[in-house]
């Protein structure tokens, strides 16, 4: 069966065309959103993979809702075309590591894992994912009224609201994952319950699918639970960045192609283009 590539992208065209380019084969197809606020889509091609650019364009914030909305929104075009064996979410600042041999390979021989990485518990999953969040779509709003309009608000609600039910145990990782039709399915089977439960919550995209993939029968199909980024198959380096833009270092190359993830994140043209060239100088011999 083939793969479905679930792009989120905000710009960085040329960038996102050379995403494109390195996964044009035909055993995948890739499903594209562009966000609204992007503007003109310039023209974006493969030649072996299937392409869809999706119509619907949602203006998707950061820590809010609506990006829960726009990676449903992804699974579910994909599904109307599939079934898929697997589905990647990839932003588009994101770059494979491996082929797409390797990448189907490692996925045929961990056909029913899910790769959703996890972190350790902690107090702030509560606080963010349980309690009353308001105005997130302006997060990054410096407004003095904004804020405090929001902190009042917040403790009103908190105070006065009933507590959250209906997703079990909290869990958390990062949005990134490489998941089975089966949790593909699971996800779009409480699509109006998963976003009537992230509303009003901080960083809903962290939350809902590990959540609703822990506390579901697949749970015991999780690949790795203790280790975040081996179990989304992810290089993600939080240490030097928020994440890290690869390339910083020459010795990041190395790094990245010893690796066993599949995939890495975050990449820039602008600022570092050689390891790109390199990734796909590497990759594309492979492929």
């Amino acid at each position: 069966m083939k793969h479905a590539f679930l792009i989120i992208a905000h710009g960085g065209f040329e960038q996102l065309q050379v995403l494109l380019d390195l996964l044009d084969d035909p055993r995948n197809d890739i499903f594209l959103h562009v966000d609204r606020k992007a503007g003109a889509l310039p023209e974006l091609h493969v030649s072996r993979a299937g392409l869809r650019i999706l119509e619907e364009r949602l203006d998707v914030r950061w820590m809010d809702v609506s990006m829960v909305r726009c990676e449903l929104l992804l699974f579910r075009e994909a599904r109307r075309s599939g079934p898929y064996a697997r589905y990647h979410l990839l932003s588009g600042a994101d770059l494979p590591i491996k082929s797409n041999e390797s990448i189907h390979s490692f996925c045929d021989g961990n056909q029913e894992k899910e790769f959703v990485g996890f972190i350790p518990r902690e107090r702030t999953m509560e606080a963010r994912f349980d309690r009353y969040h308001f105005l997130t779509r302006r997060y990054k709003s410096g407004s003095v009224w904004v804020r405090g309009f929001r902190k009042a608000a917040e403790a009103v609600a908190n105070a006065l609201l009933p507590s959250r039910t209906g997703a079990g145990e909290i869990r958390k990782g990062t949005q990134w994952v490489s998941v089975t039709d089966a949790c593909a399915r699971l996800l779009l089977d409480n699509e109006k319950v998963i976003l009537r439960r992230c509303s009003h919550t901080k960083c809903p995209d962290e939350y809902f699918i590990q959540t609703w993939l822990w506390n579901s029968p697949l749970r015991e199909r999780i690949y790795c639970t203790d280790d975040e980024f081996k179990g989304c198959l992810r290089a993600i380096d939080w240490e030097r960045g928020g994440p890290y833009t690869w390339g910083a270092d020459p010795s990041d190359l190395g790094a990245l192609m010893a690796s066993e993830a599949l995939f890495a994140r975050k990449f820039d043209m602008g600022r570092y283009p050689s390891i790109i060239k390199e990734i796909c100088e590497r990759l594309t011999k492979k492929n």
